[in-house]
């Protein structure tokens, strides 16, 4: 999992300082050091990560003189392509060199938005730059995922827009929701995933579902179910 996040949120929900890292996706795409000599284990079975932290903050200004800046991550992410089965990358949800150098290299892009209106309208911004893509770069999605992350069936303007969303991405919107749940804060703090932290959590339910979801779709099976985490842990349903 590349963390492509200048916070380094990914890293952090997963027990690595990103802030101490030597090295990051930064000297993989500006310097040309290869993936194999960054990436860290994360002490999850079949899972590592290359960590982010605040030097990613600049990488659009240090991409910008560089040739084919909107490959760097596809062509670093090919060196090690026949060591895994998926390459998960966080993206922030922003505009930019990294983004576009993230969407050049996915073959399926999930989209995860909350139901409110100003996700509804960044939904637009984004099928504008993914048609672009396609346009000027003949780059094209195999698959469109859009995912309504926090969830509240009791709020009225949270059921509006996902009746929108419903109208008008009915192709890419999954029927799968992902609810509002405490567990997801508490797996973070503790610096673990959602499935080891608490499997039978809403949260964690809710994520299996979508995977389910997905490969109902695609036909490939998707299952990120882990065991809990060793030890007595106090569980308290959100």
């Amino acid at each position: 999992m590349p963390d492509l996040d200048s916070q380094g949120h990914a890293s952090k929900c997963l027990g690595i300082a990103g802030e101490e890292a030597e090295r990051t996706l930064f000297e993989a795409l500006i310097k040309k050091v290869p993936l194999e000599q960054i990436i860290v284990k994360t002490g999850m079975p079949g899972l590592d990560l290359v960590p982010s932290n605040l030097r990613m903050s600049t990488i659009d200004l240090s991409l910008m003189p560089l040739a084919a800046r909107e490959f760097r991550l596809r062509n670093a992410l090919k060196e090690i392509e026949a060591e895994y089965d998926y390459a998960v990358l966080d993206a922030p949800p922003s505009f930019g060199l990294l983004n576009l150098n993230a969407l050049m290299a996915a073959h399926d892009l999930f989209v995860p938005v909350l139901a409110d209106f100003l996700s509804f309208h960044g939904l637009k911004l984004l099928f504008e730059t993914v048609h672009s893509l396609e346009e000027d770069l003949e780059h094209v999605l195999d698959h469109i995922f859009i995912v309504v992350n926090a969830y509240n069936a009791t709020f009225r303007i949270a059921k509006e827009a996902r009746e929108a969303l419903e109208k008008h991405y009915t192709e890419f919107l999954l029927k799968q929701v992902i609810r509002q749940c405490t567990k997801f804060a508490q797996a973070s703090s503790e610096g673990i995933p959602i499935f080891a932290y608490d499997p039978e959590s809403k949260g964690a339910r809710d994520i299996q579902g979508v995977l389910d979801e997905v490969r109902e779709r695609i036909g490939d099976p998707v299952k990120l179910k882990l065991a809990p985490a060793a030890g007595p842990r106090k569980v308290v349903e959100a």
